[in-house]
C-alpha cells in the first residue's frame, strides 16, 4: 500500500508553493490540508508538536517539518527525476544546491520581504508574525523606506541574473548549467515570483528578463496547476491517516561528542524565526536529520517529527522530579 502523502499549506507561502513544485516534478500522488495562514491552529499541533512553520509534510505517522529535511525525504523516496542532476561537464550538484539555498531562503528572501508594507495583509497579520520574528513590525515605516531597500534588492538580482549567463555567448536554460533542473532552480524560482509579486511582473521582465524567463520554466515544469487536481482533506482526517495508518520506524543516534543519547528527551528549536520548541524522545540523529517521537497529550497520538539538523538546535530537556 502507498504511504499517505499529505501536504499542509496555504497558497501564499513561498515555501510550500516550492514544496508543490517538488511534488508536481516528481509526479508524487498527494493530498493537501488547507491550513490558516496565521495562528492558531490548533489541529495540527498534535502532528508538529508546536512547530509553527509552513509547510510540513506528513508522510502516514511522520511528519517533516522545514523545507530542507522534505526535500531529503522527497529525493530518499522518490529519486527519479533528481533534484540534483549532474552539470554538462560531470559535476555533482547536491551541496552546490544546499549551499545555494542559504542565500536564496535567508538573504534574497529577507531583502524582498521588506518591500511588503504597503501589501493588504489579513486582520491579525502584524501581531502574527511579530509573535513569529520575536519582534514588532512597523509596516508604516517598512513603506515608506521600501524605495531605498529596492537598490539593495537589484544589486542582489544582478548577480542572479548573471548566474543564467553563459561565458557572454547566450543565456543557460537551468542555474548550474544542467540539462534538467536542479534544486537551484526551484529555489531560484521561488524568490523571483515572489518579486514579480511584490514589485510587479513587468519591472520583473523590464529589469532581469533572463530571470523572468527562468521563472516561466520553472512554473511549466513544477506544473502548479496540478495541485488543484489533487484531493483535499480536513485536518480531521490527516489527523486520522497519522493514527490509523502508522509506519515503523528504527533510527539510530549516532555519537556527537555531546549528552545526546537514544530515548532522551529532547528539544528542537529553529535558530532563526519561529522559535518554538518541539519535546519529544530522541529515536534518530546522524548529522543531517534529527527525529523525535512526541505523543500529543490531549489525543494519544504518536508521531514521528522530523528535523534537519541544520538551522536548528537540539538540547535535552531536564525531567521533573515527580515523573
Amino acid at each position: 500500500m502507498s504511504p499517505s502523502v499529505i501536504l499542509h499549506w496555504y497558497p501564499e507561502s513561498l515555501f510550500a508553493q516550492k514544496i508543490a513544485w517538488d511534488l508536481n516534478y516528481k509526479k508524487v500522488d498527494y493530498k493537501t490540508v488547507l491550513i490558516n495562514m496565521i495562528e492558531p491552529r490548533p489541529l495540527r499541533r498534535p502532528l508538529d508538536g508546536g512547530y509553527r512553520k509552513t509547510p510540513i509534510l506528513q508522510i502516514n505517522n511522520h511528519i517533516f517539518c522545514d523545507t530542507k529535511v522534505i526535500i531529503a525525504e522527497l529525493e530518499k523516496r522518490y529519486p527519479e527525476p533528481s533534484f540534483y542532476p549532474a552539470t554538462r561537464s560531470g559535476q555533482a550538484t547536491e551541496a552546490l544546491c544546499k549551499a545555494f539555498s542559504q542565500w536564496t531562503d535567508s538573504t534574497l528572501l529577507f531583502a524582498l520581504v521588506s518591500q511588503c508594507g504597503s501589501m493588504k495583509l489579513p486582520e491579525g497579520f502584524a501581531n502574527d508574525r511579530a509573535a513569529y520574528l520575536g519582534k514588532e513590525i512597523d509596516f508604516a515605516q517598512m513603506a515608506e523606506i521600501a524605495p531605498f531597500l529596492k537598490l539593495e534588492i537589484q544589486a542582489q538580482f544582478e548577480v542572479a541574473e548573471q548566474l543564467l549567463l553563459e561565458n557572454d555567448q547566450g543565456s543557460k536554460e537551468w542555474v548550474l548549467g544542467t540539462q534538467l533542473p536542479s534544486m537551484a532552480d526551484f529555489h531560484f524560482a521561488t524568490d523571483t515570483m515572489f518579486a514579480g509579486g511584490l514589485m510587479g511582473e513587468t519591472w520583473l521582465k523590464e529589469n532581469f528578463p533572463k530571470l523572468a524567463a527562468h521563472k516561466a520554466r520553472v512554473l511549466n515544469i513544477g506544473n502548479y496547476e496540478r495541485i488543484k487536481s489533487m484531493p483535499s482533506i480536513s485536518a480531521e482526517e490527516a489527523l486520522e491517516i497519522a493514527k490509523k495508518e502508522g509506519l515503523e520506524f528504527e533510527g539510530e543516534v549516532k555519537p556527537t561528542g555531546t549528552s545526546l543519547k537514544t530515548d532522551m528527551l529532547v528539544s528542537v528549536t529553529p535558530v532563526d524565526t519561529g522559535k518554538i520548541p518541539v519535546v519529544g524522545s530522541l529515536v534518530h540523529l546522524t548529522s543531517q536529520e534529527v527525529v523525535l517521537k512526541h505523543i500529543d497529550q490531549e489525543s494519544s497520538l504518536e508521531v514521528f517529527i522530523h528535523f534537519p539538523v541544520i538551522g536548528f538546535a537540539i538540547v535535552p530537556v531536564p525531567v521533573p522530579a515527580d515523573l
